[in-house]
């Protein structure tokens, strides 16, 4: 057998003959033209005699080269001929095989190898007429990533939002047009996301199959309707690892993708939230799920319901630093206009909700208290995109929020209402006002019916309203007294013209709410209040100053020096500052 042919081919008792014809353009040497005869001549009748073999390498080195062909001007170029092998495809799908002269890899073919050429030089021929004739409807679309490279007769495995997963690697025929694809809602850079995933290395590395093949990335990451074996996040714990693997279930089941009763679904949002909030290890694999559901879910209801249910958990657990980066990451690419509205789902209102929540919730923690969320403080959690808080907002934000309800009001109709309220439970008779805390679950209560514009007429505790009215002003985005004025602030807080300077000079909303809260703190400076309340002026100012100023340093030393400054500009204003322009 000639060494470099296919392994399992039939080889012929005597030599190789090439098959060559006029039409083909190739020659023979003169050896081989002497072995074939006219018919009828005297020669045919004369025995072959026998080829030694040691001289066939140098009976094939004497064979011309064959002669390729000129290319016709107008016809397109060659196609481009990869390494034998196949495409690979998500999901297994069929894959493109490349042409291969042999079944041997090319550094181990014989150069010389007369057959080797001959089958070259016809393939190069087919498959110069087929690109003529190429379907252009048979090529895949081009890949997320902007690689337009394509693939002829590959499967169309497409992934759950219609855009390739796998990342083909053949190139389009000469003389084929890749038809336009069909409308795909745009996505987060596969390439992109899995980027920042790889920098997240407590992700678990997931595995399918008989052979225990490994999953990608880009398919970790995105929609599913099948159930998980195991947690999105590596950990060690049994007992976690099992919780994860259920709440993927759960999160299944609230979204739509798996069937569940209807009194059930409306159940599980408080379900997972409260298995969150108690549980912290949970909480980065809730996020993690919630993020993979949410990236390429064709189906409108399943998408909308993900993406209230990131809005949830954002309202009552954070999380942790270092998932937070990603989470950050992975919302801010649906802030863009183009995600406004897919299919009647408005992703970019409940990204900008999310961003805005994760952003405060890294900074004041989990929600305080002992009680589980609620179902009612679920589901205002739920329309807060659409409904916003008056709490953690900017001052315009809440002006904005009451405009229809409160159209005329000059200042947060909260902060009128807590006032109000306070002084109705008796706080002018209690002992410690302002510096006793109220219930943490009763302040919650009390924060969710307020946050809908409901006054609480059964409350008594006057501690109650006084702590959510502190809670109010720490809460908002940017403080009552602005930054660029803390410096004027701490450094003329024993200067009474000056301090009261400062303060008639503030933006006209933070000036108005300001000279508001500093004339409902005067009603408590009264001897006869004092002797009740045991809450001087002093004492008022130290647990009312850093609600209204926030030090910017974090030094230890900085901070207690300027708390001491801001307790005094604060004692300065309640002790001074009595301009007749109070709203009512």
């Amino acid at each position: 057998e000639e060494e470099g042919e296919g392994e399992g081919e039939d080889q012929p008792d005597g030599p190789v003959q090439p098959d060559a014809t006029p039409d083909s353009g190739m020659a023979t040497d003169n050896s081989m033209e002497d072995r074939i005869e006219e018919p009828g001549s005297t020669a045919a009748t004369k025995p072959v005699e026998p080829v030694d073999p040691l001289n066939k390498l140098e009976d094939e080195e004497k064979i011309e080269e064959p002669k390729i062909p000129e290319v016709v001007p107008d016809a397109p170029p060659a196609p481009v001929f990869e390494e034998e092998g196949t495409c690979e495809g998500d999901g297994g799908g069929a894959g493109v095989t490349s042409y291969s002269p042999t079944s041997k890899p090319p550094s181990q073919r014989k150069k010389g190898s007369v057959k080797g050429k001959v089958e070259l030089l016809k393939a190069s021929l087919e498959e110069k007429e087929r690109s003529k004739s190429v379907d252009c409807s048979s090529h895949e679309r081009p890949s997320s990533s902007g690689d337009r490279r394509v693939s002829v007769g590959a499967s169309n495995t497409m992934s759950p939002m219609g855009s390739p997963m796998g990342s083909p690697t053949n190139l389009v025929p000469s003389g084929a047009i890749p038809v336009a694809p069909a409308f795909v809602p745009p996505l987060p850079s596969t390439k992109k996301q899995e980027k920042r995933m790889e920098q997240y290395d407590q992700i678990a590395q997931h595995k399918k199959g008989l052979f225990r093949k490994k999953v990608s990335l880009a398919n970790m990451l995105s929609w599913t309707k099948d159930s998980i074996a195991r947690p999105m996040i590596r950990t060690s714990d049994k007992k976690v690892k099992k919780e994860a693997v259920d709440l993927f279930k759960l999160l299944q089941m609230y979204m739509g993708d798996k069937r569940a009763k209807k009194d059930v679904v409306k159940k599980l949002g408080l379900e997972i939230v409260t298995r969150g909030w108690v549980n912290p290890p949970l909480r980065d694999e809730i996020f993690i799920q919630l993020a993979r559901q949410t990236t390429g879910n064709t189906h409108p209801q399943s998408l909308l319901h993900g993406w209230e249910l990131f809005s949830t958990c954002l309202g009552f657990f954070p999380p942790s630093p270092k998932f937070a980066m990603y989470l950050e990451g992975y919302i801010y690419r649906h802030l863009e206009p183009d995600r406004a509205n897919y299919k009647g789902v408005p992703v970019s209102v409940h990204a900008n909700h999310c961003y805005k929540r994760l952003e405060r919730m890294t900074q004041t923690g989990a929600k305080k208290g002992l009680k589980k969320p609620t179902a009612d403080e679920v589901e205002r959690a739920r329309r807060a995109p659409f409904n916003p808080s008056m709490f953690g907002n900017t001052l315009d934000d809440v002006m904005d929020i009451q405009q229809k309800r409160h159209p005329g009001l000059e200042i947060p109709w909260i902060v009128t209402f807590l006032t109000k309220f306070v002084l109705q439970c008796g706080a002018q008779k209690t002992e410690g006002i302002f510096r006793v805390p109220g219930d943490i679950d009763e302040v919650n209560s009390l924060k969710t019916k307020v946050d809908s514009f409901e006054e609480s007429k059964n409350l008594r505790d006057p501690h109650v309203p006084a702590s959510l009215l502190k809670l109010w002003f720490r809460e908002l985005y940017f403080p009552l007294v602005p930054d660029n004025y803390y410096d004027e602030c701490v450094y003329n807080c024993d200067h009474v013209a000056n301090a009261v300077s400062v303060a008639d000079s503030l933006p006209s909303l933070n000036r108005l709410l300001l000279l508001y809260t500093i004339r409902f703190l005067q009603e408590f400076t009264r001897d006869d209040v004092v002797a009740v309340t045991k809450m001087d002026i002093s004492n008022l100012a130290m647990v009312w100053a850093p609600n209204f100023l926030r030090c910017p340093s974090s030094d230890p030393k900085e901070i207690y020096d300027y708390t001491r400054r801001e307790m005094t500009f604060l004692r300065t204003l309640m002790e001074n500052w009595n301009p007749t322009d109070v709203p009512e």
